[in-house]
């Protein structure tokens, strides 16, 4: 059996981060090619006037662009690597373990009082501050980063228009997206979605299966990635 070929397209130091995940599980990997899909841009967007009671994460993009954010104060996140980037940063970091629903009931069990600020990128899913204002709390947003598509890597291509096996995970609905609007390809191509949102975004991508994490989080992503390694005999099925 063939090796297979691991594509990752998230930003390079997100996608070296999860190789290190993989290498660390599974001692070696195959062949991998890093091709970003998404590019982070920062955007100038001042803090919003008042005393900021505590901030709301729903990326650790976002914990890097808090810089000019008073530390200490409470970080509701909405997932673990979220929680210990702002950590590092100097705040009061609680994880809600995933998803931008735990997220929500997590600050509405806690109902923080005053004013919560919500740094995110431009485009955001969840509808968490319109939630939170909703149900009485005090929600401001600040946009500080946007993504922007970028096209497959010539390494990239090669390796899905070849005849090995292309497992993929795909870690937003964005970067979903944009792996298939640069489809199809002659590879067969297995898909780790880390939601369903991402999964469904992939807009009908011929793949022999589309898998989706038990949890929308990077150990979860490693479990389904390992999974699909080991379907094609990575390292154990070589020649």
């Amino acid at each position: 059996m063939a090796a297979p070929v691991l594509l990752l397209t998230r930003p390079a130091p997100d996608s070296r981060r999860f190789a290190g995940l993989l290498r660390a599980r599974a001692g070696k990997l195959p062949q991998t090619i890093v091709s970003p899909l998404l590019e982070i841009v920062s955007v100038a967007c001042p803090l919003p006037a008042g005393r900021i009671t505590a901030l709301i994460f729903t990326s650790a993009r976002a914990v890097r662009e808090a810089g000019d954010v008073e530390p200490g104060l409470t970080a509701y996140c909405v997932g673990d690597q979220t929680a210990q980037a702002a950590a590092k940063a100097g705040f009061r970091a609680l994880s809600a373990g995933g998803a931008a629903d735990d997220l929500v009931e997590l600050i509405l069990t806690r109902r923080p009082a005053g004013q919560l600020l919500h740094l995110r990128g431009e485009q955001s899913r969840g509808n968490i501050a319109e939630r939170l204002t909703e149900a009485g709390l005090t929600v401001r947003t600040a946009v500080r980063y946007r993504q922007l598509a970028r096209d497959l890597t010539q390494e990239a291509r090669a390796a899905l228009g070849g005849s090995q096996t292309v497992i993929a995970p795909v870690f937003s609905p964005d970067s979903a997206a944009t792996l298939a609007a640069q489809g199809p390809f002659a590879a067969p191509l297995i898909l780790c979605a880390i939601s369903q949102a991402a999964a469904d975004a992939l807009g009908g991508l011929p793949s022999p299966g589309i898998s989706v994490a038990r949890r929308p989080t990077a150990a979860a992503m490693c479990e389904l990635v390992l999974s699909a390694l080991s379907a094609e005999g990575w390292p154990s099925g070589l020649a």
